[in-house]
């Protein structure tokens, strides 16, 4: 099924650009066991909020990592829409799902410099939207190092994840306030 991946992983450097590789929640916790003793590879899971996770899946493993934090591993935790919103559940209870933040876009500027020439692995739950999003950023900021593996035709990424990252990155190294 991921016979794509275990070429990646042996030709991962015969490229001159690092990789960007998203895939679905799923095919994660295969890959990173493919990759967990590589050294050139760095992790970002993006998993459901609490909230929504609980409400829409009913499940809070839905909001869980299968990788701990690491120096190689950022985990976040947002929903796939462009702003937070509050509604009222069947039960009357308000429910609040969370848009990427300004921080946690912060955050994948700064786990990417820190982390800059690994290869990059990026989930969500479908591996089309907000993973998607962040590797498309991802690749417009740093185009010189980094090129998405086109292994997800189907992406469709969150312009508001995109728009947020970039605007961090710009941010970070003052090429706009």
């Amino acid at each position: 099924m991921y016979e794509w991946f275990n070429d990646w992983v042996a030709n991962r450097n015969n490229s001159e650009k690092k990789s960007i590789v998203v895939v679905n929640r799923r095919a994660f916790p295969i890959i990173a066991d493919l990759t967990k003793d590589c050294d050139d590879v760095a992790y970002i899971s993006i998993s459901a909020s609490e909230e929504c996770a609980l409400e829409y899946f009913y499940d809070v493993t839905e909001a869980h990592h299968y990788l701990p934090d690491a120096d190689n591993v950022l985990n976040l935790n947002f929903d796939d829409i462009t702003e937070d919103f509050t509604f009222k559940n069947i039960f009357g209870e308000d429910v609040t799902y969370h848009a990427i933040s300004e921080e946690q876009a912060k955050q994948v500027i700064d786990f990417v410099d820190k982390n800059l020439g690994k290869h990059l692995i990026i989930h969500c739950r479908a591996g089309q939207s907000r993973s998607a999003a962040c590797g498309v950023a991802i690749e417009c900021c740093y185009g010189d190092i980094y090129k998405i593996e086109e292994h997800n035709p189907c992406d469709t990424p969150n312009p508001d994840v995109l728009a947020k990252v970039k605007r961090a990155f710009y941010v970070k190294n003052n090429i706009f306030q």
